[in-house]
């Protein structure tokens, strides 16, 4: 039997991401934020081995909310300057299922 799933994160500054079970195994992928270049503050296991069940928060994404946003200026070919927005969010920790950083194994 094989492990399907991904851990999800979000650094001190609000940036989210996520890194997939199948990545690990296939190469070592920046475990670091790839906008501020923070470690995690917290995180949370999602196992999606057998699907997706509500009543279970280990099968779900854990909540969060946004709690902002900073624009990300980019330039088309054209030379166009225009921005895109990146979310910032913080753990919805009422539900238990964030777990602070502390380290990696």
């Amino acid at each position: 039997m094989s492990y399907e799933g991904y851990t999800e994160y979000i650094c001190k500054n609000g940036h989210y991401w996520t890194i997939d079970a199948m990545d690990l195994i296939h190469g070592e992928p920046s475990r670091v934020c790839s906008v501020c270049s923070e470690l995690p503050e917290y995180w949370h296991d999602v196992d999606q081995t057998n699907g997706y069940d509500e009543e279970y928060p280990d099968t779900c994404a854990a909540p969060r909310i946004e709690v902002g946003f900073v624009d990300v200026w980019q330039e088309d070919h054209y030379g166009n300057r225009y921005a895109t927005k990146r979310m910032l969010y913080a753990p919805t920790l009422t539900e238990n299922v964030w777990l602070k950083w502390e380290g990696w194994e």
